[in-house]
């Protein structure tokens, strides 16, 4: 029996090396750390791993190579680290991605080319990165069974080439700017789920803004406190 799973939540690692031992490990946990740099090398011995979580920790720059051995992971959260770029090349061998999770960084750009080989992913969350405002349509071209992707509303406003997809969008503020827009400018949506934090808005406000899209569009509505 070989050990696949390993979780190394809130150790307070600064950085990390993988090892002969983890070679057929295929769920990887170091969330919670304190993990600041990474080499290109730090998961090569990992050829077997699916699903691998970096989120929560204290990441500013993903290095060239970094997943360039990671032909089979799946799942990569990277979220709630100190990212400000995503260059073009650094998700390349992610051919097997599903689900990347970059929200709640400090992201100002991603390179329009970062998800040029991420035919098959299908969850896409962008949100809560106050400093990136627009998401372009090239950037979002080769992502064919995107399914869900999520954002902040700055960046829909900004996003108007964007078609053809299931979105969960968590709004503090939405208003009937935004859904003019979403309506007239995205004319192509398959359905919008829009997730409501009832905490910080006026629910019955935004149902009566949303009241006249039912006719151009399939809203699903539910409200969320997270």
């Amino acid at each position: 029996m070989f050990l696949e799973f390993i979780n190394y939540k809130y150790n307070k690692f600064i950085d990390f090396h993988s090892n002969d031992f983890l070679f057929l490990i295929s769920d990887l946990d170091l969330s919670f750390n304190e993990i600041n740099e990474t080499k290109y090398n730090t998961f090569y011995l990992l050829p077997k791993l699916i699903n691998l979580k970096l989120n929560n920790n204290k990441l500013v720059f993903l290095p060239n190579g970094l997943f360039n051995q990671l032909y089979k992971v799946e799942l990569l959260n990277l979220s709630s680290n100190y990212l400000q770029y995503i260059h073009n090349n650094i998700f390349d061998n992610l051919i097997k991605l599903k689900h990347l999770d970059l929200s709640n960084n400090f992201l100002i750009l991603i390179d329009e080319l970062s998800f040029k080989n991420l035919n098959i992913l299908e969850v896409l969350k962008l949100h809560s990165n106050n400093n990136f405002k627009y998401v372009t349509k090239r950037l979002l071209s080769n992502l064919e069974q995107l399914k869900l992707v999520s954002f902040d509303e700055e960046i829909f406003l900004n996003s108007t080439n964007i078609q053809n997809l299931k979105l969960s969008i968590r709004s503090g503020s939405l208003t009937r700017r935004i859904i003019i827009n979403l309506i007239f400018e995205n004319k192509f949506f398959e359905s919008v789920n829009i997730i409501f934090n009832y905490e910080k808005i006026n629910l019955n406000y935004c149902l009566n803004v949303l009241s006249f899209a039912r006719k151009n569009i399939q809203l699903n509505l539910r409200t969320d406190e997270g």
